[in-house]
This record gives C-alpha cells, structure tokens and sequence, in this order.
C-alpha cells in the first residue's frame, strides 16, 4: 500500500468554478476539535463519571507559496482579504501526494471553511510566503478514503 508524503502538498481555496488561489504548502496544521470530558460525578459516587460534551470547530492553518504569477499576486491578496471582510463560506481542497504516479493525489481536507486570518512573509533571498488560518464550516475534517 502507498504512503501519503508530505511531498506534493497543495492547498486550492474558492468556490468551484472560480478558484480564488492555490498554495504549494510548506506546511499544514490541521486541529480536529477534541470533545471536552463533561464531569457528572455526584457526590454518593465512588468514581469520577464523564460524558463526552460538544466538539469544539476544526481548524487549519496552511503556510507555502502562492502559485500566480507575480502580477496576479496583488489580485490573490485582495482575494484573500475580502474574504476576512465579508467571511463567506470558501471550497477548499488540501491535496498530498500519493504513489509514486504523477497525479496521484490523497485528499486531506475537502470542505467549506472560514478564512480567519492571513499573513504574508518576505525577506531577502527567500520566496514570499503566506499562512492562510481557517475554520471548518461543517462536520467534513479528512477527506474520503483512499484506495489504490
């Protein structure tokens, strides 16, 4: 069976159809909200009792490159930009590579998120790079299985 490597990795944002950026990431950070342990312990107990209590949002965090040409970089940031301004629900698509075949691609995430922040990074010597933070809009954290 194939490893998934962190060889590869791509991050698409935007709605389908209209792709608002892509990232060739040089790293990746996906929470996926543990469920808080909610204390019933009564007093007459002769042991703490627990339930699972609500799961907190997912979220992620994607650092790389911005794959445009460097005219279009201004377009990518105030693409990036708007969305923190009118926050609606974007595509995104975080992709690793798989097998050894070009194309070969294992999902990571695939689901709607919010854009909560970005940042740009630049220095001499170095390609700019950009961290795009997120949040999960619905239950979806790991894409589906993949089978070879």
């Amino acid at each position: 069976m194939a490893k998934i490597t962190g060889n590869g990795l791509t991050a698409k944002f935007g709605p389908l159809g209209d792709l608002l950026f892509t990232i060739a990431v040089t790293s990746i950070s996906l929470d996926s909200a543990e469920r808080p342990a909610i204390d019933i312990t009564a007093a007459s107990d002769s042991q703490r009792k627990a339930v699972p209590g609500l799961r907190g949002v997912p979220t992620g965090s994607v650092t790389g490159i911005l794959e445009q040409a460097a005219a279009d970089v201004p377009d990518q940031v105030q693409a990036i930009e708007a969305q923190l301004t009118s926050c609606p629900a974007i595509a995104c698509a975080i992709t690793a590579k798989f097998g050894c075949e070009v194309g070969e691609t294992a999902p990571l995430v695939n689901s709607d998120i919010y854009v909560t922040g970005f940042n740009i990074e630049a220095s001499i010597d170095e390609a700019v790079s950009i961290t795009v933070n997120f949040m999960l809009s619905s239950n979806t954290f790991v894409g589906p299985e993949v089978t070879p």
